[in-house]
C-alpha cells in the first residue's frame, strides 16, 4: 500500500510545512480560490457529472477534506459524503450563444460564491451544457494546488468523464499522489540538482533577505503602484462594499499573434515567458509614466512553477508554485530590445535557484509545534497584507504551458485560469493559453482600478507585446 493509500485508510492526510503555512496566512479568507475553465467534445450528462465528480475525489482524496489544526499539528480531514449533487452547479441551455454566455456569467458568479474552506470539500464543479458547446469550471481552495495543479486536476475530471461516457461500469484503479509530504518530495526531487545548488542557494537567500526585510518596511519600496487618475472615490467613499467588489477585465492575443510570437522567439532563442514579461514591464512603466509618475523603477512579483524544476511527474498536483520578485529600470526599457535582452538575462540568473526555498520550508516547518507556525505566520501575513495594500501587482507569467496539453498525462480539449481578487489594491494578472489562443486577464477590485482603466491597460499590455515580437 502506498503512502497516500495508508494516508486514506486513517481519513486524514498530513498537512506539509508549505500547507501549514499558507493556511495560516489565509485562514478563513474564503476569496482565496482560484477556477479554472475546460471545455470537452462529449456532451454534459447530468448523471455522468456526478459520477465523474464521485470518481475525481475519489483518486484526488484532499479535494474532498477540510483543514483541521491542533496545537502541534494539522492535518487534512477526509469528509464522509454519501453524495457529491450539493458540490455541483448545473445549467443547461438551449444554443451555444447562451452557453457561451452562461459561461460567462457561471465565472463571475464564481467570485461572488466562494468555496468555505472550513465547513465544505475544497472543490465546487460548475456543468455549462449547450447543443455543441460544454463546459465545466472546477474551483478549489487556493490551500489545496496551485495553478498547475489545477490544471491537472481539470484534466484529470475530463480524462474521466470520457471513461465514463463510453463505458459507465468503467471504475477508477487508484489514487494519485499528492506529493505533498517531505518523503514525497524527496523521492520525487533531483538529489543532485540540489546538492550542486545548494552554495549558491545559500548565498541568494542572505540577499534575498537583506533585500527583502527592508522593502517590506519601506512604504516607497512596497513595490510599483498601477497608477489610476480616472476613479471615482467619491462614489466607492458612500459605498465601501462597491469599492470591495471584484471583477475581472481580459484581452486576447490571437492565434494569429501568438504563432508569430513562436516564430519570433524560436529565431531569438527566448521563452513565452521572457516575452510576457518583458512586454509586462514596458506596459508598467509607459502608464506610469504617462500619467506623471516620476520613478525610473518598478517592482512586481510573480508566481513560477517549480514541477519541472525538481524532475516532478506530471500526475502530482500539490502546491509547487514560488513568488518571485521581479525588479527593472527605467534605463532597461527604452527600447524593445534591450528590454528583452535585460528581462531575459534577469530571468535566466533567477531560475538558476528557484525551488530550493520552498524545499526548505516544507523540509523544517513539520518539526516545529503548530502554534509556533501560526505565530509566525500571522506575523507575516500582516506584513503581505501591508504590502498588497500598496497597490503590488502579481502575475502568474511565470506559469505558461506552451500548449494547452503541456500538464498531466491527458489532454483537456481547452482550459483558463483566473485567479482570486484581494481587496485592499492587489492587481492580480493571470493568462491563459488553448490552441495558440491567450488570454491576458486583470482581475481586482473597484478601489484599485475601475473597469475603463483596467481594461485600457490590458490592451496597452497588448501592444507592448506586439511591438516586442515586431522588433
Amino acid at each position: 500500500m502506498n503512502h497516500t493509500s495508508q494516508q486514506t485508510s486513517q481519513q486524514f492526510i498530513r498537512m506539509s510545512g508549505t500547507d501549514q503555512v499558507v493556511w495560516n496566512l489565509v485562514d478563513d479568507q474564503d476569496l482565496f480560490c482560484i477556477w479554472g475553465i475546460a471545455s470537452l467534445t462529449e456532451p454534459l450528462q447530468d448523471a455522468l457529472v456526478e459520477q465523474s465528480l464521485k470518481y475525481l475525489l475519489q483518486t484526488i482524496p484532499i479535494l474532498n477534506t477540510r483543514p483541521v489544526t491542533t496545537w502541534f499539528s494539522g492535518k487534512w480531514q477526509l469528509l464522509a459524503r454519501e453524495s457529491v449533487a450539493d458540490l455541483i452547479v448545473r445549467v443547461q441551455t438551449a444554443n451555444d450563444a447562451e452557453a457561451e454566455a452562461k459561461t460567462e456569467e457561471q465565472l463571475q458568479k464564481v467570485f461572488t460564491n466562494p468555496i468555505k474552506a472550513k465547513d465544505a470539500a475544497m472543490i465546487r464543479l460548475h456543468s455549462i451544457d449547450g447543443p455543441e458547446k460544454h463546459y465545466f469550471v472546477i474551483q478549489v481552495h487556493h490551500l489545496v494546488v496551485d495553478g498547475e495543479g489545477l490544471k491537472r486536476i481539470c484534466a484529470q475530471f475530463a480524462e474521466i468523464y470520457r471513461a465514463v461516457y463510453r463505458d459507465p461500469s468503467w471504475q477508477p484503479d487508484q489514487i494519485l499522489d499528492p506529493c505533498r509530504s517531505l518523503g514525497q518530495i524527496l523521492r520525487q526531487a533531483a538529489p543532485a540538482r540540489f546538492i550542486r545548488e545548494l552554495p549558491a542557494y545559500l548565498i541568494s537567500l542572505i540577499k534575498l533577505l537583506m533585500k527583502t526585510v527592508p522593502a517590506l518596511r519601506q512604504r516607497k519600496k512596497a513595490g510599483y503602484r498601477l497608477i489610476n487618475t480616472a476613479i471615482s472615490t467619491a462614489e466607492t467613499d458612500n459605498d465601501p462594499a462597491l469599492a470591495l467588489l471584484p471583477f475581472f477585465a481580459r484581452t486576447v492575443l490571437d492565434q494569429e499573434i501568438m504563432l508569430a510570437a513562436k516564430a519570433f522567439a524560436k529565431r531569438q532563442n527566448v521563452t513565452l515567458h521572457d516575452l510576457l514579461m518583458t512586454s509586462f514591464s514596458l506596459a508598467n512603466m509607459a502608464w506610469n509614466t504617462k500619467r506623471g509618475d516620476k520613478r525610473n523603477w518598478l517592482r512586481f512579483s510573480y508566481t513560477a512553477n517549480l514541477r519541472r524544476w525538481w524532475g516532478e511527474p506530471n500526475g502530482t498536483f500539490g502546491n509547487f508554485s514560488a513568488i518571485l520578485t521581479h525588479e527593472e529600470v527605467f534605463h532597461n526599457l527604452q527600447s524593445p530590445n534591450l528590454a528583452l535582452t535585460a528581462t531575459k538575462a534577469q530571468l535566466d540568473q533567477e531560475k538558476k535557484h528557484i525551488g530550493l526555498d520552498s524545499f526548505f520550508v516544507t523540509m523544517l516547518l513539520p518539526a516545529l509545534p503548530y502554534f509556533l507556525i501560526r505565530r509566525g505566520s500571522l506575523y507575516l501575513k500582516e506584513k503581505m497584507l501591508a504590502f498588497a495594500r500598496q497597490n503590488q501587482a502579481m502575475t502568474n507569467i511565470g506559469i505558461i504551458p506552451e500548449q494547452a496539453g503541456d500538464f498531466g498525462h491527458t489532454q483537456a480539449e481547452g482550459y483558463s485560469l483566473l485567479a482570486p481578487t484581494i481587496a485592499g489594491g492587489c492587481l492580480l494578472f493571470t493568462i491563459s493559453t488553448y490552441k495558440d489562443v491567450l488570454t491576458l486577464y486583470l482581475g481586482c477590485t473597484e478601489d484599485a482600478l475601475n473597469r475603463e482603466d483596467a481594461q485600457d491597460f490590458l490592451c496597452l499590455w497588448k501592444d507592448k507585446f506586439l511591438q516586442v515580437i515586431a522588433a
